[in-house]
């Protein structure tokens, strides 16, 4: 999902990095870090929000995104076997109000503790095609699933969710987001979640900041 069109740079970035999707051959180079091609600067630089001697690792998707979709399964193979450094979160993306539903379904899920189905919500929506915005099928989703939707919609609509939504929304214009999936590393570096290339990038830019702390 994009936000508006990428830039020429992103472009070339989006071609580099989808190339390790389309060749596994690509996958046993060393990665190559080209600034504006398939990494970019955080600026300002945000707090690495991790414990101590971790790097935050930000997973930033959307539900209605069918890239996001297909990135999550290569992205959750990754996460199992991650660098130990990693911290790794997840943000939902909202750059247009009608999906901030999806954003309240991910933090309602996080709260009640049934993260367990967010590769549900992703089948529900891209491949069920119910798109889980409007009230009524979000509150038959949870309740298929064995949730109370009584209680699970209390928490949809609730300020702590709604906190957390915006709290969302305000990290992805500080990382300088411009499109889904993508990957942020230690408040300093992001780029494209498109493939296994991606995640090479993102492990050696974990390296960098890694490094950057001195131990």
């Amino acid at each position: 999902m994009q936000r508006r069109h990428f830039s020429k740079g992103l472009v070339a970035g989006v071609s580099v990095i989808t190339a390790g999707l389309m060749n596994p051959l690509a996958q046993a180079s060393e990665v190559a870090l080209q600034e504006n091609k398939n990494f970019w600067l955080v600026k300002p630089t945000l707090p690495n929000d991790a414990p101590a001697g971790k790097v935050q690792v930000i997973e930033f998707f959307a539900y209605s995104c069918n890239h996001c979709f297909a990135f999550e399964s290569i992205f959750n193979a990754w996460a199992a076997k991650a660098p130990a450094d990693a911290y790794i979160q997840r943000v939902p993306v909202s750059f247009r109000s009608i999906v901030e539903p999806h954003a309240r379904i991910y933090y309602t899920l996080e709260a009640l503790d049934r993260l367990d189905l967010h590769d549900t919500v992703f089948e529900e929506v891209q491949v069920k095609k119910n798109y889980l915005i409007e009230p009524k099928p979000i509150r038959a989703f949870f309740a298929a699933h064995g949730i109370n939707a009584d209680e699970a919609m209390k928490v949809y609509e609730s300020f702590g969710v709604q906190s957390k939504v915006q709290r969302a929304n305000q990290l992805v214009e500080a990382y300088g987001i411009e499109g889904t999936p993508a990957i942020g590393v230690g408040g300093q570096y992001w780029t494209i979640g498109a493939s296994q290339e991606a995640l090479r990038v993102a492990e050696t830019l974990i390296a960098r900041v890694k490094a950057s702390m001195g131990s």
